[in-house]
């Protein structure tokens, strides 16, 4: 089978704001914004309104933050600029559309002014419709409405017949079926968790986990798996010794790891349960570990080791095997419902399911299977490339590999995979059993592991 050609090159910021600048104002290719800030309600209905109408489009655009709209470039304050994270304004676009478009949230510094450009797709196959009503100041969104990007530059409801009549085109281009299609995409078959819920467990364990092995740059690469509940549990000890080794997942010494020897350290902490795994497995006095786990009493998990492909005899070296990310969100999904029957935990709980790549700037996610001799331009443009669904438990274990597919997609495309489609992470998570072994199948139903 002839591999397939490699993805394009991402745009350059610096090609690309200069080429928005030059444009003489706002396009229906870019929209500057001088300053949008997350803190407000306001602003993120704006932010929205930008992305949505993006998407909705035949080619889909960027809005350029820190820029005003007579080609200024203002730059952002720090605080500011630092909150646009891919993964927060993932799921501001998800609590407003479905489905959320596909964009990339991408950090420059043109002539030393801070600059956000988020880089929007077209739609797939359907497009994006207003999912929640919101009112905010002087914004407005109007649940069931769709947002379009007119040939006036402007954003808005799409309610012009010209632009309808754009937006019908594009449709037909992309063959969607049916219209139905746009209510059920945009969750996992069950209600997207309120806005308001905070996954404090998840910080809390993260933050213990970076004590041990700081994940900031300049950084080892590291992968990362976990899940949090939005309600802590409070675990008794009791219980968590017979969650570990009880309702770890048997592949290899289980997942996590949890084998007791020269090698592998596990122990209770007054907070939870903790492993972690020397570096190299050769070097026991090594300060940097090869993997580290740890299971809170409030019921959350993180699971981190190192990213194994720069080793020796690596088939992508510099790049993120696919499978290996894969493999990693499977067992973590697998011992979740492990946990969860061990618990009994109730069904209509909230979850958090995330992962993430640490220090991959300049790295490429490439297939283990189907790889290319030579690496090619496009990589990943941020330090931390991460994505996370907030679903029922129920979800969990009812279509694990729905979320494990509906990760990965997300992952996929904030290395900038754009020719990876849904389709193709569908069948690498049908491969799984075969490429990594039987433990990494996903199978629908039931509670157990």
């Amino acid at each position: 089978m002839p591999l397939p050609d490699p993805p394009p090159v991402r745009p350059n910021l610096d090609v690309l704001v200069e080429t928005a600048l030059a444009t003489g104002g706002e396009t229906d290719r870019f929209d500057f914004k001088e300053l949008l800030d997350l803190s407000s309600d306001e602003h993120k209905v704006r932010l929205v309104k930008a992305i949505g109408a993006f998407g909705n489009t035949n080619d889909g655009g960027f809005v350029l933050l820190g820029i005003s709209d007579d080609r200024r470039v203002v730059g952002l304050p720090d605080p500011i600029a630092d909150a646009y994270d891919q993964t927060r304004v993932h799921a501001i676009a998800t609590q407003y559309l479905s489905p959320p478009p596909r964009f990339q949230v991408r950090q420059h510094r043109y002539h030393e002014k801070r600059i956000v450009a988020i880089e929007v797709s077209s739609f797939e196959e359907v497009p994006s419709v207003v999912r929640q009503s919101a009112t905010f100041g002087k914004e407005k969104l109007v649940a069931g409405s769709f947002l379009f990007r007119s040939k006036a530059a402007k954003s808005g409801v799409l309610e012009a017949e010209g632009d309808v009549r754009a937006l019908c085109e594009t449709l037909v281009k992309r063959r969607a079926s049916a219209f139905l299609d746009l209510v059920q995409r945009g969750s996992i078959g069950t209600q997207i968790v309120s806005a308001s819920a905070q996954f404090t467990s998840e910080s809390e364990l993260r933050n213990r986990v970076d004590r041990i092995w700081p994940t900031s740059a300049p950084g080892k690469p590291s992968v990362e798996v976990g899940f949090a509940p939005v309600r802590e549990l409070q675990l008794t000890p009791e219980q968590m010794r017979k969650l570990i080794p009880g309702a770890c997942i048997p592949v290899q010494h289980g997942f996590p790891f949890h084998q007791v020897g020269d090698k592998y350290v596990e122990k209770p902490v007054g907070w939870g349960w903790y492993g972690r795994i020397p570096m190299a497995e050769v070097d026991a006095e090594s300060p940097e570990p090869s993997y580290v786990w740890m299971l809170s009493r409030a019921g959350a998990f993180l699971y981190r080791e190192h990213l194994w492909e720069d080793s020796p005899g690596s088939v992508i070296p510099g790049g993120v095997g696919l499978y290996h990310l894969l493999g990693n969100v499977i067992l973590n999904l697998r011992f979740l419902r492990s946990v969860a029957s061990a618990l009994a935990l109730q069904q209509n709980a909230f979850y958090r399911v995330f992962v993430a790549a640490n220090n991959i700037r300049g790295r490429y996610l490439q297939d283990e299977n189907r790889y290319w001799h030579a690496s090619f331009g496009q990589t990943a443009t941020e330090h931390v490339v991460s994505a996370r669904i907030d679903v029922e438990l129920s979800a969990v274990l009812n279509d694990p590999r729905e979320i494990a597919v509906k990760l990965m997609d997300e992952m996929a495309w904030q290395f900038g995979r754009h020719d990876l489609k849904r389709q193709n992470i569908e069948e690498a998570a049908n491969r799984a059993p075969d490429q990594l072994g039987g433990e990494y199948r996903l199978e629908r139903g039931g509670a157990g592991g």
